[in-house]
């Protein structure tokens, strides 16, 4: 009776390992996934900022991003030009600050 016992223990022992065991596998393969994606997605979004020629602009007293894409994107709309030059300078927001350096998309 004892060692039917611990025959089955061992046997729910090595199921339950074996369960830990895929468990561990399918979590870790899910992690490569997902850190390939990042990857992906990283790279395809310099491929966006790097389609266009651009010039640097230094910003003066006054100047706003719609007032740059005004002046310098003309062949585009102000608010297409706004994001692209956010995108394309890593940029958090529209805040600009006299002297900061931009680069402006050429279209």
């Amino acid at each position: 009776m004892m060692t039917e016992k611990a025959n089955m223990n061992r046997t729910n022992k090595e199921d339950r390992d074996k369960k830990i065991g895929r468990i561990v596998t399918v979590a870790v393969i899910v992690a490569c996934m997902i850190f390939v994606t990042c990857i992906v997605v990283s790279v395809a979004d310099r491929t966006k900022a790097a389609k266009f020629d651009t010039t640097t602009v230094v910003i003066r007293s006054g100047d706003t991003l719609s007032s740059i894409a005004k002046l310098y994107c003309a062949d585009t709309s102000v608010d297409t030009a706004v994001s692209d030059i956010i995108r394309i300078n890593n940029m958090n927001s529209t805040v600009i600050y006299e002297g900061q350096e931009l680069l402006i998309p050429i279209y």
